[in-house]
């Protein structure tokens, strides 16, 4: 009863979170903030076949991209003159305290943002010319599909990069971002580590676009090639891992009946894996010999990206699926399966408000029985 009410006064605090914060928090593109810059376009043309898509249940932010194919964006850079930059979000924001978004690449729901960078007077000055990732930058998936590939076009855009031109990084930096920051890099950038939680203005900000859009994992070949060419293994692919991934380290989406699936999951050669406990290569290495994939959503599949033509079962709590890793799946030529725990979402009149009434995040039970006649379905 007390947990009970607990999570009724929580979801309370959220509602009136989201109402202030859509009173008063502004946004706006970049093009609509500094209407008076041009940008730097680098355009390819790619697609990837999504024929499923339209028919799929997907969660409120990815319906925007339920069509037969998906066309990946142009990339464009800007070079903004005098913006607030809030580490611990990401957050760009102009002298007006408007949040700098391109609304279809990776835009987060207004009560998301902390109220700290819109209010606060206490700004450190940071000279020259600055770039910084933006949203999240320490979580792995954002960091593979949003930030290295924008890192990558901060040296292809035509803009005359200049030599000490600042990489702004809260510190201090993971071991996955000293993995693979340094050798997307390009030569002029010089790598800072700044205070999360400080808010800073930058004299000059080179905003680059992102590859990607929210709920897309893929990415152009333009780019993935040269990304492989650095990270992949030199070495042929053994394809013989059958893969359960574990978020038993996790704080949402844990298979509650974990154990009952495991035991099962065993007896047709799955193995289970905790990333946590792994380096970023042993994960590279685990999922470049990756024949099957059985996991629940979660940032680890990003390691998709390294496997050839693997079969992935996701897993999720409720109804809704994140199509995250369906376009994974279609883009590198995966075969792609999943299983939803529940027909139905807890809270159907607040489902598009946030993931915590949509029943995406939770923790959940499979039917292993399921899962099982899954896999045999797709050994045929």
């Amino acid at each position: 009863m007390i947990e009970r009410l607990k999570n009724i006064i929580l979801n309370l605090l959220r509602v009136i979170k989201h109402l202030l914060a859509s009173i008063f928090i502004r946004r706006a593109t970049p093009g609509e903030v500094f209407p008076g810059i041009s940008k730097l376009v680098h355009r390819f043309d790619s697609r990837v076949e999504t024929p499923e898509l339209p028919a799929m249940n997907i969660y409120p932010p990815g319906r925007t991209l339920q069509n037969s194919y998906y066309r990946f964006p142009f990339c464009y850079g800007m070079k903004m003159p005098s913006v607030l930059y809030d580490p611990h979000q990401g957050l760009v924001l102009d002298k007006n305290r408007i949040a700098i978004e391109d609304k279809s690449q990776v835009p987060m729901r207004k009560h998301w943002y902390r109220w700290k960078p819109f209010l606060s007077n206490n700004i450190e000055e940071i000279s020259g010319v600055s770039f910084a990732f933006r949203s999240f930058s320490k979580l792995y998936y954002h960091l593979l599909t949003d930030h290295l590939p924008a890192l990558f076009m901060l040296g292809k855009l035509d803009w005359g990069l200049e030599d000490n031109t600042k990489l702004l990084i809260p510190g201090p930096m993971t071991d996955v971002q000293k993995f693979f920051i340094p050798k997307l890099c390009p030569e002029q950038v010089e790598i800072c580590e700044i205070k999360s939680e400080r808010l800073y203005r930058l004299d000059q900000y080179l905003y680059v676009s992102y590859l990607s859009q929210r709920s897309v994992g893929c990415l152009p070949p333009y780019y993935l090639d040269h990304f492989l060419q650095l990270f992949a293994p030199s070495r042929p692919r053994q394809k013989n891992k059958r893969i359960y991934i574990s978020r038993a380290k996790s704080k949402r989406r844990r298979i509650l009946n974990e154990k009952e699936l495991v035991a099962g999951l065993a007896k047709y050669g799955f193995v289970s894996y905790v990333l946590e406990e792994m380096s970023v290569e042993q994960q590279i290495s685990l999922f470049y010999d990756a024949e099957m994939v059985v996991a629940p959503h979660g940032a680890g599949l990003v390691n998709l990206l390294f496997s050839d033509k693997t079969k992935l079962l996701e897993l999720f709590p409720g109804p809704l699926l994140r199509p995250h890793y369906y376009f994974i799946c279609k883009s590198l030529n995966h075969n792609y399966h999943y299983l939803c725990a529940r027909e139905k979402n807890r809270f159907p009149f607040l489902a598009d408000f946030d993931e915590e009434f949509n029943g995406s995040i939770e923790d959940f039970s499979v039917n292993c029985d399921g899962v099982f006649r899954a896999i045999e379905k797709m050994d045929k």
